[in-house]
């Protein structure tokens, strides 16, 4: 069901800002303002309390990232078909194919605001390093790595005494 939430939110914000998203000046193309849309949007999407400004950034984040994430995808896809043989490495390695767009978004708040030397570069590649530097690919024979960004709440530690 939240699913269909977030996907319906993104439709709406897409048909009513999406005009004004377009900006692609140097100034709107960083890392500083990929933060505060996704940070806006996840904000508002955790409150539950929408408006214009906030639903445009929530669905203008999402709808960056899935397209970061698919595009580079079918970039790897597509080179690999028409190069057989040629090793085209994986930059990223998401856990699973089911990962929601809206735990990319966490994923990449969470990596930005650990590295704000990095705000001023383009906001693509900032986002292919959170998400390389989060979702490693094994390397070969090595086992899958899990993730180690710190998104969402962390579970409650055990009790004291607790196990023993």
């Amino acid at each position: 069901m939240r699913y269909w939430h977030t996907a319906g939110l993104i439709v709406v914000s897409v048909l009513l800002g999406g005009a004004a998203s377009l900006d692609h000046s140097p100034s709107q193309a960083d890392g500083h303002a990929l933060l505060r849309q996704c940070r806006t949007g996840l904000r508002a999407l955790d409150a539950q309390q929408w408006d214009g400004s906030t639903l445009t950034d929530f669905g203008w984040c999402m709808g960056y990232l899935l397209g970061v994430v698919e595009g580079y995808g079918v970039g790897v896809a597509d080179s690999r078909a028409h190069q057989p043989g040629a090793r085209v490495p994986d930059a990223f390695c998401p856990p699973g194919l089911a990962l929601p767009v809206e735990h990319l978004a966490r994923v990449l708040v969470a990596w930005l605001r650990t590295h704000p030397a990095l705000l001023q570069r383009p906001r693509t590649a900032v986002t292919l390093a959170a998400f390389a530097d989060t979702f490693p690919c094994p390397s070969a024979g090595a086992p899958p790595q899990k993730s180690t960004a710190a998104v969402g709440p962390r579970p409650p530690a055990p009790p004291a005494g607790a196990g023993k």
